[in-house]
């Protein structure tokens, strides 16, 4: 069984998945929108970007993105939620283990919904940090929140509550879903010169009874209301984070932000679908819009 969700298997959908969720949808877009800077310009980078579902919060702010996930079937459904590749708007499939940009290359990184499938964290956190100049949007699932701590004292796991390791919620192991001790991530963030400009508590009003009894309209209005106050006291299931650490802005044009993933050489289109590294020959693949660069090279089906 594989380790993390197939989004590429025939069988699941991951829009499906979300149709039933209006309420965390909208919250988690009014937090993005709440958290992003629209003064930067430069090249944006949505890690794990899925279908596309966070776009309503930065598409219109007219900024060059490129879509990053290792999904070829969900970057083309999100190519058909945000166009065909035009200049400023790039698909890229790739292995957030070894992004295939150049250091300090993308101005804001966005890693939405991704912690959750990360047994071995730290790699993507030094990636992502080698990557991004100056912003950094990361949503961390929390095990800590408020009523994880209810259910923890009504079944004696508050001590595995407190301990720094993350916990799999998975019903069905070795499938992973974890959740973390949030503290340990930020302060690894900032041993990686990241520091906090805000953080925000998110989905806050998640209850099926809720849901049922009182209108999305609703409930993300006293969202909104509630994501700044909640988050000192950490009481929703997800904490945002808009971090920062200062570096100047450059904004490369497309041929000098992306580079090979193994060795960060410079790539070479071979023809209309073949690319190389001309450092160290390794070949990738341009094919239906998307920039086929992840490393480890995917096993072929048969």
């Amino acid at each position: 069984m594989s380790l993390v969700i197939d989004y590429d298997d025939g069988t699941y959908s991951y829009q499906d998945y979300w149709r039933g969720r209006v309420y965390e949808h909208r919250a988690e877009l009014l937090a993005l929108r709440s958290l992003l800077q629209p003064r930067h310009t430069g090249w944006m980078a949505d890690l794990g970007c899925g279908f596309g579902r966070l776009t309503p919060a930065y598409l219109d702010q007219g900024r060059p993105v490129v879509f990053v996930d290792y999904s070829l079937k969900l970057l083309g459904q999100a190519m058909d939620r945000c166009g065909p590749p035009v200049e400023g708007r790039q698909y890229v499939a790739a292995n957030l283990n070894y992004l295939p940009f150049r250091p300090a290359s993308i101005t804001t990184a966005l890693l939405i919904r991704v912690m959750h499938h990360l047994p071995s964290y730290d790699r993507v956190l030094r990636e992502v940090s080698r990557v991004a100049q100056d912003e950094w949007i990361i949503d961390i699932p929390q095990k800590r929140h408020a009523r994880a701590q209810l259910r923890g004292l009504s079944r004696g796991q508050w001590r595995t509550l407190r301990e720094p390791a993350p916990i799999n919620l998975s019903r069905q192991p070795p499938a992973i879903f974890l959740n973390y001790q949030a503290d340990v991530i930020v302060h690894r963030l900032a041993q990686l010169d990241w520091s906090v400009r805000r953080m925000l508590s998110v989905s806050n009003l998640r209850s099926a009874w809720l849901k049922d009894h009182v209108s999305a309209d609703r409930l993300v209005a006293l969202e909104g209301y509630l994501q700044p106050r909640l988050a000192s006291i950490r009481f929703g299931p997800n904490l945002w984070y808009a971090l920062s650490r200062g570096f100047s802005t450059r904004q490369p044009d497309w041929d000098n932000l992306i580079a090979c993933p193994q060795c960060l050489g410079q790539l070479q289109l071979l023809d209309s679908a073949n690319i190389v590294c001309a450092t160290c020959g390794h070949r990738f693949s341009y094919h239906n819009g998307i920039w086929d660069l992840r490393w480890p090279r995917p096993r072929l089906p048969g």
